[in-house]
């Protein structure tokens, strides 16, 4: 039996990278639907591709806060 999940928030290809930023911060997700013209899922763009994108187009060297000045999660 196939089960169906709405995707209420989502981002089309054409979309700003912010919009889904906003969703993810809003909704507290890892990741957003991507939809074509249509409304048909294509993939997900998640928190990790943002960073990776990021981090590629800036020298890593200019990211100088120190670990403490970013939210940790701490496990257990």
């Amino acid at each position: 039996e196939d089960v169906m999940i709405p995707m209420k928030e989502t981002v089309s290809l054409d979309e700003r990278v912010q919009k889904a930023v906003e969703i993810m911060f809003e909704k507290g997700v890892d990741g957003v639907p991507v939809v074509d013209e249509k409304g048909s899922p294509v993939g997900i763009l998640c928190k990790l591709d943002i960073v990776r994108e990021l981090a590629r187009r800036a020298p890593l060297k200019k990211i100088e806060k120190e670990v403490k000045e970013v939210r940790v999660k701490m496990s257990g």
